[in-house]
């Protein structure tokens, strides 16, 4: 980093410069502002920053600090940014930059569909009452579960396992189910098992005997094509 401040004023005119991701990088390492203020001006600034993705990508990882840009301006090839408490600022998982050989573009399909899956836990207009689930969409109370299961796994990536599983206990709640137990499911491995949930009248349901791909928190090379 450089042992000159760079002004605010100073660091917008190098962030709106900036027209691939290295430029930029330059510009973040040599800023000592306040990454509030960073994450600010680089989001209302600069050409390389999709606002679309970026903004996906901030609710599901609840982290401001974050951008998704174009490796260069219309390459529509997107790369992370983002701001790590010990590393700093980092590209695609690297501190300092980094790739230069190669470069590891971000999967903007997988952030999709991890936000969807998002949505589908979370957000009361994606919940479908579940007769019309089952009946309309002529799937059983089996693929019910599955695709909860589902969405449970896609998101544990970015928001961790214990949260991930926390959302599913919510979801399953809005359908009068209760999680009586997680099974064999490991938290701190981001591992899970065979989940249990039963309804008001006591009838148990166990789903995830599949074991969809799982992923670590914060594992953005297994989720988006990434290198560490």
């Amino acid at each position: 980093m450089s042992d000159n401040k760079m002004s605010k004023s100073d660091f917008i005119k190098s962030v709106k410069k900036a027209m691939d991701v290295y430029e930029l990088g330059y510009a973040l390492a040599d800023s000592q502002l306040p990454v509030s203020v960073i994450s600010r001006v680089v989001l209302s600034e600069s050409p390389l920053v999709n606002k679309e993705y970026t903004e996906m990508y901030r609710e599901i990882v609840s982290d401001d600090a974050a951008f998704i840009v174009e490796s260069e301006v219309g390459s529509q090839r997107y790369r992370l940014v983002y701001f790590g408490t010990e590393a700093g600022w980092c590209l695609d998982g690297k501190r300092g930059g980094a790739y230069r050989e190669k470069e590891y573009d971000f999967d903007v399909d997988e952030l999709n569909k991890v936000h969807v899956s998002l949505n589908c836990l979370t957000k009361e207009d994606w919940m479908i009452p579940l007769d019309k689930y089952v009946n309309i969409s002529c799937v059983s109370i089996e693929d019910f579960f599955d695709d909860a299961y589902e969405n449970m796994v896609n998101v544990s990536g970015l928001v961790g396992a214990k949260e991930a599983g926390d959302l599913l206990v919510d979801y399953l709640k809005n359908y009068d189910f209760k999680v009586t137990s997680f099974g064999d499911t490991s938290f701190e491995r981001c591992s899970f098992g065979v989940i249990t949930a039963e309804d008001e009248n006591g009838t148990e349901y166990k789903f995830g005997f599949s074991r969809p791909r799982l992923f670590r928190k914060d594992d953005r090379k297994s989720m988006f094509g990434l290198e560490y």
